[in-house]
């Protein structure tokens, strides 16, 4: 039997490039010598993009698609099709076409080469300076601060072997940041450099608020680091004010000069009451995330299914 590759793609109000997405993906693949599948995850879409799922459903057997009860972002509908996908491997590709399928072919093949994970890094990103600012230093910041390394400049776009993805989808936390999540099993890796170009049609989905959520998702879910300076910024202000506590003593003996008054005093309090705050929210926001995964809610909820033939096999 020849083997299958799954092609997995989350949808979230993609209804003006749906008939795009499919046009330019199966042609490439009908020409590939593998079995396949597209797993389409509609992420609680508020327009007509499962209506549509459902009719490219009924036209090709080669694609299922899962319905989930609301929107729970994309990081849960990626692992909802992670969970549902059957292929010997997957490739994780964005709707908005900026990921290009006519690499599949390239990635299949550092894959027979003996490569367990190909990685799809970005040369250049056609983006504001904002963003590709933002970006880089997201990822040389949770680069220093994690254990494992996430790669930069890469996304959800790769291949990975089945056996990556059933250590993918022993990874149960709740707070999910699919970029770390992916490259945590590790496994024997090799990257591909290629141009991303601007999505298709559409609108990007992710804000920037959602953005800087995901990034402190990142942080606080693959670091301890936040908590951990505290105990040398906790010894530094105490060096420091032992130190001045020195400065004070000598020059009253010395000098017979009165301590700073209230001005002086109120400076200290308050910048010490500052970052007791700072710490203090810093610990909430690991309570907070402790208290999401003892509910043991699920990742993702499951509203329909509509199956491709390889359920059927």
């Amino acid at each position: 039997m020849n083997k299958m590759v799954s092609i997995v793609t989350p949808f979230y109000n993609e209804a003006d490039g749906i008939d795009l997405y499919f046009e330019s993906l199966l042609p490439l693949l009908e020409k590939m010598e593998y079995d396949y599948e597209v797993v389409c995850v509609d992420d609680g879409s508020r327009d007509t993009t499962f209506a549509q799922l459902e009719d490219w459903n009924r036209k090709d057997d080669h694609i299922k698609v899962i319905k989930l009860s609301r929107n729970f972002g994309k990081e849960a509908a990626l692992t909802a099709g992670l969970d549902y996908c059957q292929g010997d491997a997957a490739i994780p590709i964005d709707a908005d076409l900026q990921d290009n399928p006519a690499l599949f072919p390239q990635m299949i093949a550092q894959w027979e080469a003996g490569f367990d994970v190909v990685l799809m890094q970005r040369k250049s990103r056609d983006e504001s300076w904002f963003k590709r600012s933002s970006a880089k230093l997201f990822y040389r910041f949770i680069n220093r601060l994690s254990n494992g390394g996430v790669p930069e400049n890469v996304g959800d776009f790769r291949l990975m072997d089945r056996k990556v993805i059933n250590t993918i989808r022993k990874l149960n936390e709740k707070s999910r940041f699919m970029k770390g999540l992916l490259s945590w099993p590790g496994f024997k890796t090799t990257t591909i450099v290629y141009d991303r170009p601007n999505r298709a049609v559409g609108t990007p989905k992710q804000s920037l608020k959602n953005l800087f959520k995901l990034a402190f998702t990142g942080i606080f879910a693959f670091s301890s680091f936040p908590l951990r300076v505290w105990t040398f910024i906790g010894l530094l202000i105490t060096s420091g004010s032992g130190v001045f506590a020195i400065f004070l003593v000598t020059k009253k003996f010395l000098y017979n000069a009165a301590p700073p008054g209230y001005l002086s005093l109120m400076v200290v309090l308050l910048f010490l009451n500052g970052m007791l705050m700072i710490n203090q929210g810093l610990i909430g926001e690991y309570i907070s995330r402790i208290f999401d995964e003892v509910k043991a809610r699920p990742i993702y909820v499951v509203d329909q299914i509509r199956k491709s033939k390889a359920d059927d096999e």
